[in-house]
Parts: structure tokens; C-alpha cells; sequence
């Protein structure tokens, strides 16, 4: 009797938790975090692109230009034309901040999923934002000696900057006995 009990305590845990955590109130933050590092790809790198073909990859770029099509999709093409994420008008619905196209236009970002190739164009599926983190570009002084100061007064270069700030950890102790 008492192991029963045990039982249905857990039961309504997980219920509650999954009733809480339903597909319409779940953020990007209360997902589970993926510990995992996976590979890092240039966008405009089609070699590496090619040779990460079916595998869970993390690609880093540019998106450059998007198009939101009228049969229910938008397309993100990163710099160079290499590469674009996908995200079709079903996953409209987890994206409660606006649709990529909009949201994402010229901003310097990591995305993480699949690499699939449709058409001969490599592609992300974005299902959700949390695959996606925007990084900020920072444009810094490159370092000179005192004697190089007056050749090329001004140069800057752009580098890109992680954060350093990790996801927090979910307590699988709180939803589950």
C-alpha cells in the first residue's frame, strides 16, 4: 500500500510538472540545457558544412537576408549563401517574441540542430529559440606598440565575443521521486 502511495505521489508530480511545462507556456529557459559541446562551423565554410551532414552541429554566422514565404515557412540565409536555417509555420507557435525572419535579420548568431540538405541547400530546421543564441559583435582597437601608433592610425578589428554567462542546470529532483 505505502509503495502505491509512493507511486501516485511521483505520478502527480510528473503530471503537474508536464501540466505547468505544456508546449504553450514552455520558454526557452526552462528547457533542459544541453551540456554537451557540440562541433563549432562557419557558415561559409560548405566543406565543413558537407562533412557535418547528419550530424548535430553547432554553426556560427551572419544571417544576412530572410524571406518569409506566403505556403508557411521562413528562410534565413546566412552571409555568403552557404547555409540557412528553415522554420516552418507549425513551430510559429514557440517563437512568442516574433518570427526568425524578423527577429533575426543581421544578427551575428549560434544556432545548434541537424544539418540536412534540401534542394542541395544545407539547412537547419529551427523548431525553437532555444537553439538559437545571439552573439554581440564587438569592435575593439587592435594592439599597437608606441612605434607603430602613427602607421595605420585608426584600424579596428571585429572579433566576435562569446558571453560568459552559463544556462543554469534544471534539478531533475524537482519535477521527479
Amino acid at each position: 500500500m505505502y509503495r502505491h502511495s509512493i507511486l501516485l505521489s511521483c505520478a502527480l508530480t510528473l503530471i503537474t510538472a508536464l501540466a505547468v511545462n505544456s508546449p504553450a507556456t514552455l520558454q526557452a529557459q526552462d528547457l533542459p540545457v544541453d551540456e554537451k559541446t557540440y562541433t563549432r562551423v562557419d557558415t561559409r565554410d560548405e566543406k565543413a558544412l558537407r562533412e557535418n551532414l547528419g550530424k548535430k552541429v553547432t554553426v556560427f554566422g551572419v544571417i544576412k537576408r530572410t524571406k518569409k514565404w506566403d505556403g508557411g515557412a521562413n528562410f534565413l540565409n546566412f552571409d555568403g549563401d552557404k547555409f540557412m536555417l528553415v522554420c516552418f509555420e507549425s513551430e510559429y507557435p514557440n517563437f512568442p517574441d516574433g518570427l526568425p525572419a524578423d527577429t533575426l535579420r543581421d544578427k551575428n548568431v549560434e544556432v545548434t540542430g541537424y544539418i540536412n540538405e534540401y534542394k542541395g541547400k544545407l539547412q537547419i530546421k529551427l523548431t525553437h529559440p532555444a537553439q538559437i543564441k545571439i552573439v554581440e559583435r564587438v569592435k575593439a582597437d587592435t594592439e599597437k606598440k608606441e612605434g607603430d601608433a602613427e602607421k595605420d592610425q585608426g584600424t579596428k578589428a571585429e572579433e566576435t565575443k562569446e558571453p560568459a554567462v552559463k544556462p543554469e542546470k534544471v534539478d531533475p529532483k524537482k519535477y521527479f521521486c
